[in-house]
């Protein structure tokens, strides 16, 4: 029963994440790694950013991979 709830929550996420796939959204940039931004938008997405970003700003997003993590770009 375990192994089918977890089933049904990873296709649940993964539904939702897919909806917002080619939409623009507001990440607020929460930490940095070496080379990506990484933070969560209004929809509890939380999105990886290539490049540097400062911690604290809010970015534009265009999402445009959600298959197994959600990953965007500055909008411009």
């Amino acid at each position: 029963r375990v192994r089918e709830a977890m089933e049904i929550d990873r296709s649940l996420r993964k539904q939702y994440r897919n909806r917002f796939s080619g939409k623009d959204v507001d990440v607020l940039i929460e930490r940095n790694d070496e080379t990506d931004s990484y933070g969560y938008s209004r929809e509890y997405l939380y999105v990886r950013i290539p490049g540097i970003h400062p911690i604290g700003e809010i970015k534009k997003v265009h999402i445009k991979d959600t298959e197994t993590e959600v990953l965007g770009y500055v909008a411009e």
